[in-house]
């Protein structure tokens, strides 16, 4: 997947990577099956790039891969102001990353059956057409990454708390570095504020 791509990546990306292949299979990455998380991780690029090219007065323009909440500010909270159907073609007003908390941005606009949209979106969901960019894992959105990987914590059709537990600790490695969250009661808290799928909210495993 990182060769074939030509995908920029680090060691505890990697290693993050590899664990969820042992768990759920490595065909995941390389196979045909619709895998959200693969659409998502293919369009981290440096966010500073992007709006460096902005800054020149580039028009940069992509399309969104996956149905796309629409933020009033930089923060995934609640279901946002409206959303995106895949497929929106977007342009990009300005990007940005916050290398602590791991959080890349555009502020978009956009026309939906006639009317403008303006907001902003986790920088995972949208393709840039327009230009090209080294694709970089070290400029994934934490939230974005976090969350999905969350939704892979089913067997059998039931929700189970030790693979919550595992993808929570995959998340944190991917994104922070932490290789300790999987050892120490650290590995029940939801430290960096990923969406929990619903169907394990309330239930008392995160904290």
């Amino acid at each position: 997947f990182i060769v074939n791509n030509k995908v920029r990546t680090n060691q505890q990306q990697f290693d993050s990577m590899v664990s969820f292949s042992y768990n759920c299979g490595s065909g995941w990455w390389n196979g045909t099956a619709e895998f959200d998380a693969r659409k998502l991780m293919l369009n981290a690029v440096n966010p500073v790039s992007v709006q460096n090219k902005i800054k020149a007065g580039a028009a940069v323009k992509g399309k969104t891969v996956l149905k796309t909440q629409v933020y009033s500010s930089k923060k995934q909270t609640g279901s946002g102001k409206t959303s995106l159907a895949a497929g929106t073609v977007v342009k990009i007003t300005s990007a940005s990353w916050n290398s602590t908390t791991k959080a890349a941005w555009y502020a978009i606009k956009a026309t939906v059956n006639g009317n403008t949209v303006v907001g902003y979106v986790p920088a995972p969901y949208v393709h840039i057409t327009s230009h090209t960019f080294t694709k970089d894992l070290n400029y994934m959105d934490a939230v974005t990454y976090g969350s999905e990987f969350l939704k892979w914590h089913h067997a059998g059709g039931n929700c189970y708390a030790g693979l919550v537990y595992r993808r929570l600790a995959e998340c944190k490695l991917f994104s922070f570095g932490d290789y300790t969250s999987c050892t120490t009661s650290a590995r029940t808290k939801n430290t960096y504020h990923y969406l929990i799928p619903a169907c394990i909210s309330g239930r008392g495993w995160l904290s």
